[in-house]
C-alpha cells in the first residue's frame, strides 16, 4: 500500500470514516483497501456490485463481505449456487432500522448483531449462502469478532477498530438462490446516499 493511502485509511476513527475510504475504494479512486492490500484488486465477481457497494458505504453502511447471486460450474467443474448476500457494519441506529425493515418487507433475510451482544434476528446465526455440488460450504451472518476485524482493517487506527466493534453487524441474504437482483434493488432503496446520486446524476 503506498504511503498516501496508508495514511488515509490510518487518519479513520469512525465508521463512517471507514465507510467512505471503502467508497472511494471501490470507485476506483483508491488503489487499496486494507483487506486487499496484496494487489489492491476486488474479486471479478465483485466488479458488477460495485457501484451499489459503493452508494452504500456513502450512505453509512460499512460493507466488509458480498456476493452475487448465480448458479454455473465453478473452476471445479462443479455446480456452485450462490444466494444474494451482503454483510456490513451500520454506526446510526435509525439506519439499521431503515435497512432492517425494508430488507424484511422485501422478503429478504437479516441478522443484525448489537454492539454489546444485543441480538436481532430473523432466522439462523449464520446462514449458508454457497453450495458447492451438494456441500453447503460458506456461511453469512456469523458474528465478527474483534481480532478478525483488526485482520480486516489491517494498519487503521485502534479508534476506528473499535468504532467497528462497538457497532450493529448487518447481514442481508435473499433466501432464493440465484436469485440475482432482488437485494441490490431493495438496498438501493433504503440507503439514502444512491437515491441521491442517482437524482444528482440526472
Amino acid at each position: 500500500m503506498d504511503k498516501h493511502t496508508r495514511r488515509l485509511w490510518r487518519s479513520a476513527r469512525t465508521v463512517d470514516d471507514l465507510a467512505r475510504l471503502m467508497a472511494g475504494w471501490l470507485d476506483g479512486d483508491l488503489p487499496y483497501s486494507p483487506n486487499y492490500e496484496e494487489d489492491g484488486e476486488y474479486d471479478p465477481e465483485t466488479a458488477p456490485l460495485a457501484p451499489h457497494l459503493a452508494a452504500y458505504n456513502r450512505g453509512g453502511f460499512l460493507t466488509t463481505d458480498s456476493q452475487p447471486a448465480c448458479e454455473e460450474p465453478g473452476f471445479d467443474h462443479l455446480i456452485w449456487r450462490q444466494r444474494a448476500a451482503v454483510s456490513g457494519f451500520i454506526a446510526d441506529v435509525d439506519l439499521v432500522k431503515r435497512v432492517t425493515t425494508t430488507a424484511r418487507r422485501a422478503g429478504l433475510l437479516v441478522i443484525a448483531h448489537g454492539p454489546r451482544g444485543a441480538l436481532d434476528i430473523a432466522g439462523e446465526d449464520g446462514i449458508y449462502v454457497t453450495i458447492r455440488d451438494v456441500v453447503p460450504c460458506t456461511r453469512f451472518g456469523e458474528p465478527i469478532n474483534r481480532s478478525y476485524l483488526r485482520r480486516v482493517f489491517h494498519g487503521c487506527h485502534r479508534d476506528a477498530i473499535r468504532a467497528v466493534h462497538d457497532a450493529w453487524q448487518v447481514t442481508v441474504i435473499d433466501p432464493e438462490w440465484a436469485r440475482k437482483y432482488l437485494l441490490w434493488q431493495t438496498l438501493d432503496s433504503a440507503l439514502p446516499a444512491l437515491a441521491l446520486a442517482k437524482e444528482t446524476a440526472r
